[in-house]
């Protein structure tokens, strides 16, 4: 666990440089602006998130920019543990800005005068959860095989596909409801089936983490 710990503060040391005032404020704009002009909290959300798995694959920018990786060696840090911090760490972070997006959501809300749903927030709050944790699943594994100069096209295709799949979705959402309406009628089902998916496609991904960096060659 000590290990894992050096490895979260390295991470959180490795963003830093990049935790600027201009950031930050692309953050506020862009996070106050667009809800206003819709009259939606819920865009708050996915554009806070946004920057959370950007955020969350600085670490491996840095490392590729600084050779730290080899280093974890020279303390004799186990790979395995790097992957746990990792993952780790980008919980952290996802969860940070998920306390910005609901801060930033009450403000939204008292200007346009919404009353905020507390039962509704929760379910929204852990779908976001839930998906960002999927996207960084779906994202680790390639760049400890490859590193992140490697993985950036790979990376930006996969956020061309979940925009491919959110188009399909928005689409065909009438047919997609009423074809659903049994899962939605037994939504114990639904949590549990979606939890379990969630948990085995996570597990996965660091299982497979572990995997290609403990074979990977590092300079």
């Amino acid at each position: 666990m000590k290990d894992i710990s050096k490895i979260i503060k390295i991470d959180m040391l490795s963003i830093y440089p990049y935790l600027t005032l201009k950031n930050f404020i692309i953050i506020l704009v862009m996070g106050l602006f667009y809800p206003l002009i819709n009259k939606n909290t819920y865009t708050i959300y996915g554009l806070t998130q946004f920057f959370a798995i950007l955020y969350c694959s600085y670490p491996f920018l840095v490392g590729d920019e600084s050779g730290i990786d080899a280093l974890y060696g020279a303390f004799a840090i186990e790979r395995k543990k790097v992957v746990y911090g990792r993952y780790i760490w980008s919980n952290l972070v996802i969860l940070i800005f998920l306390i910005i997006a609901i801060i930033l959501s009450g403000i939204v809300s008292i200007l346009i005068n919404e009353v905020i749903n507390v039962e509704e927030l929760i379910y929204l709050v852990s779908i976001v959860f839930i998906i960002s944790n999927l996207i960084i699943a779906g994202q680790y594994p390639f760049y400890f095989k490859y590193g992140y100069g490697k993985s950036k096209i790979i990376m930006t295709s996969m956020f061309f596909i979940i925009a491919i799949l959110g188009f399909i979705i928005v689409y065909f959402k009438d047919f997609l409801i009423k074809n659903m309406e049994f899962l939605f009628n037994n939504i114990n089902l639904l949590i549990f089936g979606s939890l379990l998916f969630f948990t085995i496609l996570y597990l996965s991904s660091i299982i497979v983490s572990i995997k290609v960096y403990k074979n990977r060659e590092l300079n």
